[in-house]
């Protein structure tokens, strides 16, 4: 274990060097998996949205015809199907 603890002892100023550097300049760490410089939440969150959009906007064209449904079967006194299509 020698070995690896003095690689570590020589990374790890070095590395606490970069970052004091970096955040001087300004300059951000590079993105997990490079994905334009974002946070990993901001690009979870910005991908959640947009696999989102497609059902979201199926189902808000969906429920009108469900609520119409609905008053067609109550007027014509038809229950709706319980589950597994047991009344």
């Amino acid at each position: 274990m020698k070995i690896p603890d003095v690689q570590e002892s020589t990374r790890t100023p070095s590395l606490d060097a970069q970052a004091a550097s970096d955040h001087w300049r300004g300059v951000r760490p590079k993105a997990v998996f490079s994905l334009d410089q974002k946070d990993y939440p901001e690009y979870v969150d910005q991908y959640h949205a947009a696999t989102m959009k497609v059902p979201n906007t199926q189902q808000d064209s969906r429920g009108p015809s469900l609520d119409a449904q609905a008053s067609d079967d109550h007027w014509r006194g038809v229950r709706p199907v319980g589950v597994f299509g047991l009344s």
